[in-house]
């Protein structure tokens, strides 16, 4: 597990995420630092998509303009699907962990490729494998990782927000 600190947030509604974005970047946080996680939308029911056009990221589906605006702000984009799971989206640095563990063996039996990735960036086995779980369910999970001093900073502000719940895992 790498030497990483990091803030999860846990949020129901996309507005509320998007609004602790915004509390974040006004209260000078480094955004290529944070990452989003969630299903892009997905139910079943309906398609997403995630492609490149004219040098941009751009989403197709339900959350199409949560999700555009969310990789406009992080950069790093990835929709990725496991067998078991399903679909999910993610934006911000997280993307690379999640292609690092393309292929590995699942960590403890337990965790599939979204929760390999939290624990890569230092979130105990036990809650990578909740939040993944909260992920299935249609929550968003919002993540800022840094050095202590500024995950503290991000906790403070995403406090101040409307998730609903929030953690920092310190290396």
């Amino acid at each position: 597990m790498s030497e990483t600190n990091s803030c999860v947030a846990i949020y129901d509604l996309q507005q509320k995420l998007e609004e602790s974005l915004d509390s974040l970047r006004d209260t000078g946080c480094n955004l290529h630092k944070v990452s989003v996680v969630g299903k892009g939308g997905y139910s079943g029911q309906h398609h997403f998509a995630l492609y490149t056009s004219a040098g941009r990221v751009q989403f197709q589906g339900r959350q199409c303009g949560f999700w555009n605006r969310v990789y406009a702000l992080l950069g790093s984009a990835g929709c990725f699907w496991v067998p078991g799971y399903g679909p999910f989206a993610v934006a911000g640095p997280v993307v690379t962990e999640l292609m690092h563990k393309q292929g590995m063996p699942l960590i403890s039996g337990q965790l599939r490729k979204l929760g390999s990735g939290l624990y890569a960036i230092g979130v105990s086995c036990d809650n990578a494998l909740r939040y993944e779980s909260m992920v299935g369910q249609g929550r968003l999970l919002l993540i800022v990782q840094g050095n202590r001093d500024e995950v503290e900073q991000a906790s403070n502000t995403i406090a101040g927000t409307e998730s609903v719940e929030m953690a920092v895992h310190v290396a």
